[in-house]
């Protein structure tokens, strides 16, 4: 015969354990102190559309020394770009809105200016990109010799080093020199 031994304050689970036929009180576990980790949480960069465009003379003579501007703008600035533009050069027309990009702010933009037939000063030129305007001048001296009809602007733009575009406005070379006029 199956004999069990039972004690007054036990009976026996499905499991055949011993379990307490009264249950005690659940033990105190003091309450959890949550600590929520350190998130370092950064703001997304400011990424702006800036346009892109160049304000050159229309036509140049050989031996003629000009000023060609690049512009790098928001639409919201467009408007002051153009008054800068107005002031430093009334007689040349804009070429507004030649391309169009993204820059983060604080980007290091590199623009360089070359053109066959002529000589640039200070061909490379950088600024950092901080949300506005920009507009980069280059003293371009068109070659006395030259017998080109069209003097072909290349203006390179680079972002962090990398090349990114390049805007190739052009000019048209009279056959009068500088000296004749």
């Amino acid at each position: 015969p199956l004999i069990s031994h039972q004690s007054p304050s036990y009976g026996r689970s499905h499991t055949g354990f011993p379990q307490p036929l009264e249950s005690p009180s659940p033990p105190k576990v003091s309450s959890p102190v949550l600590h929520s980790p350190r998130i370092n949480v950064q703001t997304p960069p400011t990424v702006d559309a800036v346009n892109l465009g160049v304000v050159t003379p229309n036509s140049v003579s050989p031996g003629e020394a000009f000023v060609a501007r690049f512009m790098a703008y928001t639409d919201s600035n467009l408007q002051a770009v153009m008054a800068a533009i107005q002031r430093e050069a009334p007689s040349v027309q804009p070429r507004m809105d030649l391309d169009r990009c993204k820059w983060q702010r604080g980007t290091k933009v590199t623009v360089r200016l070359s053109a066959r037939g002529a000589m640039v000063a200070q061909p490379h030129q950088t600024f950092l990109w901080e949300s506005s305007s920009e507009i980069v001048r280059f003293d371009v001296e068109v070659a006395e010799n030259t017998s080109l009809k069209m003097l072909i602007l290349k203006f390179d733009i680079a972002v962090e080093g990398m090349p990114i575009m390049s805007l190739r406005p052009e000019v048209e070379i009279s056959q009068v020199s500088a000296n004749q006029k």
